[in-house]
């Protein structure tokens, strides 16, 4: 499939790459060096595809319950969901995960509110527009080009622009780099809890 803007191509198994779990590893780590992990943590992996990897670096490391959706049903069963729809309805779990999935949503901001709704803590990542190339238009044309055509990501935010968004969400507990994207984690204010 030559079009990369279009959701058909997550359909394809092709279309995941089995070492995304190093992202996912990355994430959990984040996640564990600041929280308690002796208590039971329920845990939403959005964009799970076949190879599940959110859910396989859980599983390797602790008994934690997770809930995973994506835009087709694969082998392990996963609930069937579009984050580029208006409403819907996912289950409440401690924390939300979107591992390479925010550049392909629509609108993010509608959608880290809606999903703010069942989940307090998100980890996220995030390739965000090198700032280097936002004072430049010759540059940036190419830039957002690559965005579109050769990845098919649909929004466009530069670290400043992600950390006030996701800053509205609730506090950012850290950021990492990870091989060209920018890792998140972020708590709901405790007043929306």
């Amino acid at each position: 499939m030559k079009d990369k803007t279009i959701k058909e191509r997550w359909l394809s198994k092709d279309a995941y790459k089995e070492r995304w779990s190093d992202r996912s590893d990355a994430l959990l780590s984040m996640f564990s060096e600041r929280e308690e992990m002796d208590r039971r943590w329920t845990f939403s992996e959005y964009g799970c595809g076949p190879y599940v990897p959110f859910t396989k670096v859980v599983a390797a490391n602790y008994d934690f319950a997770v809930t995973t959706y994506d835009l087709c049903e694969w082998e392990h069963g996963n609930a069937v969901l579009d984050l580029n729809t208006k409403s819907f309805i996912v289950e409440k779990t401690d924390v939300c995960v979107l591992s390479g999935v925010c550049e392909y949503l629509n609108d993010l901001p509608a959608v880290l509110d809606r999903l703010s709704q069942f989940h307090e803590h998100f980890l996220i990542s995030y390739v965000c527009v090198p700032l280097r190339f936002l004072s430049r238009d010759k540059l940036y044309l190419p830039e957002i080009q690559t965005r579109v055509v050769k990845h098919g990501w649909r929004n466009h935010y530069d670290l400043r622009s992600m950390v006030s968004l996701l800053s509205s969400l609730g506090v950012i507990s850290d950021l990492a780099p990870w091989n060209h994207q920018t890792l998140f984690y972020v708590r709901r204010y405790q007043q929306d809890l």
